[in-house]
Parts: C-alpha cells; sequence; structure tokens
C-alpha cells in the first residue's frame, strides 16, 4: 500500500496486542483506509457487539467537557473519529448493527429521547449515520420507516438544518424507481406532507417554517426531474399531496387573514408557494418568451402561443396524463381566486407599518408573479373576479395608484416587473389577456408611470441615475413591447391609443434613453437620434468623468462605496 510496510502493520499490530484499546484504533491515521481496503480484522473489531456500542455512544452520546478553552473539533475528537468509521463500513457489517436491537433502538428513537448530551453537532451526526444506513440498507431501513417512529423523531426535530438536509433527500437514496415508490408510500402512511403543511398554522419559530417549505420544495424539485424523464407520473404518491388544493387553500387563508395574527409565517408561506410553482417553467411560460432584462433582441412573439391544454387540466390530472405541470398550474388557479386579498395583504401589512414590511410585501409581489407565469385563461378570469368587493378593488387600485411606494426597493421594483410581464406575454390562443387590460383601463398603470415621471421631472432637474425614475420607465417598456409584440398586442395597443397614452410613451423614451436598451431607437427613425443622444454625452474624459463614486445606505445604516465607469448601461439591475 501506499503508506508503506510499517504503517500497513500498524493496525494489525494493535490488534494482535491482546487487550485492545477502542480508542488507540481509533487515533491510527489509517483507521478508515484499511475498512475500505476490507482488513478483515479490524471489520471483525468494529462488529462485535461491545464496540458497537461503544461505537454508538461516543458518536451519539459524546461527552464534552464544556471547556471555553477546548475547541468544538477537540471536544468531539473519538467521536467524529468514530462517525468516519461507522461511514466506511459495507452492506454486510452496517447489517450486523440493524440486527442488534439495542442498536436498532438507537436508530429509531434516538430523537425521541431527552438527553443533555444530545445537541445540534451529534443530532448532525445521526442524520449521517442514517444517510450512510438508508444508502447501503436500505430495504432494513424501508421497513424500519414502515413499523417504527424514526420519521416522528425526525419531523419534531425539524428545526435543526441536518435533519432538514436528510427530510429533503430522503426520496434519493432509492434509485429503483419501485423502491421510490415504496418509499412514498410510507410517507403518505404517516401523512409526512399534511405535517410538514401543518407547521404553518402553529406558532413556530420562523426558521421551522422556512425548514418545511424547504423540504417540500426539495422533493418536489426532485420528483419534478424524475416524472420529467419518464414523462407521467403513474405511480406518484407525494408530489399530488404537494400541490394540493386544499393545503394550498388552509396557507392562502393564514396569509391573507386581514388580522395579521402571525407576522412571522407571512413571508415562508409566500416563498413556499412561490418556489413550489416555480419548480415547473414551461418554455412558452411568459418568463420565458419575454425577458426584460435581455429585451434588446426581442422578437416579434405575436404568433407564439402556449400549447399546454389548459382546458383539460382536470382531465389530465384525473387520468395522469402529465409529468407534473398540471399540478402546477391547477394550484396556481388556486392562487389566482386569492389575488384581491393578497393585494389587500401587502395594503395592511404597509399601514401596520410592521418589521420587515417591505421584504413580506415583495415575497407576496413575487406568489402573484409566480401565479400568473402561465397562460391559463381560467387563472386570468380568476384573478378578475377575486376583485369581488370595495375593500381588495380599494387594496388593488392604491398599490398602483402609490406605486411609488415600491419604487425604492429593487427587489419590489423586480417583481412588479415579472407580475407585469407574466400578464402582458399571455399567450394563449384561444383568447387574449383579460387581465392586462384590466390593470390598464380600470386602475390606469400607464398614467400612474407616466404621471410619476412627471413629477420626477419637476423636482428634480439631474434624473441620469434615478432609481424610481429607471423603474417607471422599464415598466412603460414592458407594456410597449406588450403592444409591439405579444399575443394582445391588439388589445393593448388599442388601450394605449384610446387613452392618449402612446405617442407619450415614445416621447418618454426619447427623453429617457439611458434606462432602456438601444434597439428602441430603431422605432424613432433609425440611427439620427441615437447619434444625436450619444453626441450629447461623449464618453471622452474632458466631457464627463471616466468613472464616479456609487455610495449605497443599507437599511441598518451600514454603507457600501464602489467605483463605477459613468453611464454603464449594464449595471443597472432589472432595468
Amino acid at each position: 500500500m501506499f503508506w508503506g510496510a510499517e504503517e500497513e502493520n500498524s493496525i494489525n499490530k494493535i490488534l494482535n496486542g491482546g487487550d485492545v484499546d477502542f480508542y488507540e484504533i481509533l487515533r491510527d491515521p489509517y483507521c478508515v483506509e484499511e475498512i475500505r481496503v476490507s482488513n478483515t480484522k479490524l471489520i471483525e473489531f468494529f462488529t462485535r457487539q461491545d464496540v458497537m456500542y461503544l461505537m454508538f455512544n461516543e458518536i451519539l452520546f459524546a461527552s464534552s467537557d464544556d471547556s471555553e478553552n477546548v475547541a468544538i473539533e477537540q471536544q468531539y475528537f473519538y467521536a467524529q473519529k468514530a462517525l468516519n468509521v461507522f461511514t466506511a463500513l459495507n452492506e454486510n457489517s452496517l447489517s450486523k448493527y440493524l440486527e442488534d436491537e439495542t442498536i436498532a433502538s438507537y436508530v429509531t428513537e434516538y430523537l425521541l429521547t431527552d438527553n443533555e448530551k444530545k445537541n445540534s453537532l451529534t443530532i448532525g451526526f445521526y442524520t449521517t449515520m442514517l444517510e450512510t444506513l438508508f444508502r447501503n440498507c436500505l430495504n432494513i431501513m424501508t421497513e424500519f420507516l414502515k413499523s417504527t417512529r424514526i420519521l416522528e423523531g425526525l419531523l419534531r426535530n425539524i428545526h435543526y438544518s441536518s435533519v432538514v438536509e436528510f427530510l429533503s433527500n430522503i426520496l434519493s437514496y432509492a434509485t429503483v424507481t419501485k423502491k421510490n415508490i415504496e418509499i412514498q408510500g410510507v410517507l403518505d402512511d404517516h401523512h409526512f406532507t399534511e405535517r410538514l403543511f401543518v407547521t404553518f398554522s402553529k406558532q413556530k419559530d420562523i426558521e421551522c417554517y422556512r425548514n418545511s417549505g424547504q423540504i417540500l420544495i426539495s422533493l418536489a424539485e426532485q420528483l419534478h426531474e424524475v416524472y420529467k424523464l419518464s414523462g407521467n407520473i403513474n405511480d406518484d404518491i407525494i408530489l399530488r399531496k404537494i400541490y394540493d388544493k386544499s393545503q394550498w387553500t388552509k396557507l392562502l387563508n393564514i396569509l391573507t387573514d386581514v388580522s395579521l395574527k402571525n407576522i412571522h409565517v407571512l413571508y415562508p408561506i409566500s416563498e413556499v408557494l412561490t418556489n413550489l410553482l416555480n419548480v415547473y417553467i414551461d418554455d412558452r411560460n411568459p418568463s420565458k418568451l419575454y425577458n426584460y432584462s435581455s429585451s434588446k433582441d426581442q422578437l416579434d412573439i405575436s404568433t407564439v402561443y402556449d400549447t399546454f391544454e389548459y382546458d383539460k387540466i382536470e382531465e389530465l390530472i384525473r387520468n395522469k396524463q402529465h409529468s407534473g405541470e398540471a399540478y402546477k398550474y391547477d394550484a396556481s388557479r388556486c392562487v389566482s381566486t386569492y389575488t384581491g386579498k393578497l393585494f389587500l395583504t401587502i395594503k395592511l401589512i404597509r399601514e401596520k407599518d410592521i418589521l420587515l414590511s417591505d421584504k413580506i410585501c415583495t415575497r407576496i409581489m413575487l406568489l402573484l408573479a409566480a401565479t400568473y407565469n402561465s397562460s391559463d385563461s381560467l387563472t386570468q378570469i380568476n384573478g378578475i373576479n377575486s376583485l369581488v368587493d370595495d375593500e381588495t378593488i380599494a387594496a388593488v387600485f392604491e398599490f398602483f395608484q402609490s406605486i411609488s411606494k415600491s419604487s425604492g426597493s429593487p427587489y419590489m421594483q423586480c417583481a412588479i416587473k415579472d407580475f407585469i410581464r407574466n400578464v402582458v406575454f399571455y399567450a394563449n390562443k384561444k383568447d387574449e389577456g383579460a387581465l392586462i387590460l384590466y390593470i390598464l383601463s380600470t386602475f390606469n398603470l400607464t398614467g400612474v408611470l407616466l404621471n410619476e415621471i412627471s413629477q420626477i421631472q419637476e423636482r428634480d432637474d439631474n434624473v441620469t441615475h434615478n432609481m424610481s425614475l429607471a423603474f417607471y420607465v422599464s415598466l412603460l417598456k414592458i407594456i410597449y413591447d406588450g403592444a409591439n409584440y405579444s399575443c394582445s398586442k391588439d388589445i393593448i395597443s388599442s388601450s394605449l391609443v384610446d387613452d392618449g397614452y402612446h405617442s407619450e410613451m415614445k416621447e418618454t423614451f426619447k427623453k429617457y434613453p439611458q434606462f432602456i436598451f438601444q434597439d428602441i431607437f430603431s422605432d424613432f427613425g433609425g440611427g439620427e437620434y441615437e447619434d444625436e443622444f450619444y453626441d450629447d454625452i461623449e464618453f471622452t474624459n474632458h466631457r464627463v468623468n471616466s468613472s464616479r463614486k456609487i455610495t449605497h445606505i443599507f437599511p441598518d445604516g451600514r454603507t457600501y462605496e464602489t467605483t463605477t465607469d459613468s453611464l454603464n448601461f449594464e449595471n443597472y439591475p432589472c432595468t
């Protein structure tokens, strides 16, 4: 072996020396390597019953002197060494551990027992052992899942990151489809997804909410990849539970509760629902058809339609004739019925001026954007029908009329642009998008944007780097492109012309070309105006400084300074 003859025999010398010191074996630098090359004597040593007990006690119940002068790595030195040995054992050796009733009880009951030595580090050791056992002894561990309380212990300790990581990957340990479905069935028998969803209805630490959501999202992503390859969901059990509308309705009711009883749960709910919707994004969803960050090369997509059979969603789900995307669109329909209430929630949060209100409102706006990232006519109709009373209509009206409240946050800006883009570039061949016309006509978004721009002009002559102005102009650009390139271009264009905004928008683009991409100049009669614009700003040292200092002030008062090239269009985020 590469470490030489003397080192090669060091383990065997210890094993042949009479009373073998467990800790001396662990200290040997080649202990793990010897196991991996199947050192028979060493493997026999680590599968002796007394040594197996020592292994588990050292890993899971390691003593710490809690000394501030001793690094954590030193306090758990032997525990880590023992864990390294355990993870190197093969299936036959690990099976011997599981055949011992005492050790089996450690495996299945560890997280359900109170022990003063149990902490985040030892729980991390435990989940590493579980991962090793699942990878090597899947059949035995699957039976443990069925017949013991191992899942109960994991779900009760979901606030630990190592537990979250293990549960997020629990389906990945089964590489054979049949075994994967079997594990899905076990999870379902234990109401696994329901337990995760119900977490959001309880008073918990915010990390607990986010961890529950992370597990749901990870499982959805894994199953999405599996079913995309197979082309069907014939044997699915868990994915449909993750997108179950009854569970989503419960979360949406919490999210839109006007009493705002539990502020801490609002962001995690919005986050998990948004990310679950974003697991499935088709090439012909609005966000793929038009990307406002690269609209310079935008093509006319007015004849490009989403081919998904939205009118047959219920049939597709019933007959399992899809690979998961029908679940997403069905869930989008559910969320769309709460459109008005979600805008009302944003209004109430802003009025209460609660901590992190901007962050929560942005996440809700991203949920709305994800909801309309499809070309489902029923989703659009649901959105309009959700404005059922004066309160919700007023909330939406106020949101767009006071859009300046959103202009100070780059993240909220991007969320709003995502929402408008997805509504504008609706691509259903059977009908034109109704919601964008509602937003443009009833809530007069275009007029509001033009008015905000004119007010900035009156207040500030130096608008070269005005973030709010950039936001308003880029929103106008999305609407303008919708009137030229989208499937709904006829109704959008007619609306803009009828309201007298079309020519005013073009004049705005001519006035502030630094906030849009250069291709817009082609709409103004070729390169003459473009040449004039570049003559005015001349990127030369004697006309303007070649660099400028930017100071960003964070909400907590910290500042960040950097130097950047003047008028570097590529550095403008989300425009």
